[in-house]
């Protein structure tokens, strides 16, 4: 049976001090990668610095008519630090570790598996809660590799084939370009209870479950699996979702 995985990615309070937008009306976001750990030198070039992310702030905010004043702009704190662009839509790659998740991706998702990439956005408008918890991404799995398997000639594919020294156990994930990329609009899955953001509980219904106590999503060593994968494909597909190849 297919077996899919739910990982949160995107810049956030925890890792950034800061959260992406989002227009809660119709789906319109930013994705924006958390930084690049200080202590790893990046290949020469290969550098994603987060002031590359201005014009897209700029453009997001040109999209969904905000005033000069309310224009969305890269807190002063993020000037100059790169980012660890991971996932990278662009090149249609996720990368990991291989200690914990990525040992899991490596050892035991192949080909026609499925990654589901959620983040904690920041509504730009009136909303129920400070945060707006959606879906942002899917891969289908068209293979997992080793990054020191990766060939020179493409290091650039991600962002833990990018640093000079990675880590020996560091797993990449490189999704089919038939059936992946990032979601043109972001779908909202989350509510706020029992002191938690979590899955809602008609989408959990819908879904078939996913193996995290009453659908937590907030925060996890441990990402949460779908019970019945192909019950949450079906719903997926139901959402006539774009996929489109790039980060933004």
């Amino acid at each position: 049976m297919r077996k899919g995985i739910l990982i949160r990615v995107g810049i956030d309070s925890s890792y950034g001090e800061w959260n992406a937008p989002v227009n809660p009306d119709n789906g319109d976001f930013v994705f924006l990668p958390i930084p690049e750990n200080k202590k790893h030198e990046i290949n020469p070039g290969q550098a994603f610095p987060y002031n590359h992310f201005i014009s897209d702030l700029k453009k997001f905010s040109f999209n969904n008519n905000l005033s000069d004043k309310n224009e969305i702009t890269l807190p002063n704190h993020l000037n100059g630090l790169n980012t660890h662009l991971d996932p990278d839509f662009n090149f249609l790659t996720y990368g990991d570790n291989g200690i914990h998740r990525g040992k899991e991706l490596k050892n035991q998702f192949q080909t026609g598996d499925f990654i589901v990439f959620f983040a904690g956005l920041k509504p730009i408008s009136k909303f129920i809660y400070p945060l707006y918890y959606a879906i942002i991404g899917f891969y289908e799995i068209l293979k997992v590799v080793e990054a020191k398997d990766i060939l020179p000639v493409e290091l650039i594919i991600n962002a833990h084939t990018r640093k000079i020294n990675p880590n020996p156990t560091d797993v990449i994930i490189i999704a089919d370009p038939q059936k992946s990329g990032r979601l043109e609009k972001s779908i909202l899955i989350g509510d706020f209870r029992d002191k938690s953001y979590r899955v809602t509980k008609e989408l959990l219904k819908e879904w078939g479950d996913i193996s995290s106590k009453n659908g937590f999503i907030q925060r996890s060593a441990v990402p949460p699996s779908f019970k019945n994968p192909e019950k949450f494909l079906n719903w997926f597909s139901k959402q006539k979702v774009k996929l489109i190849r790039r980060n933004n």
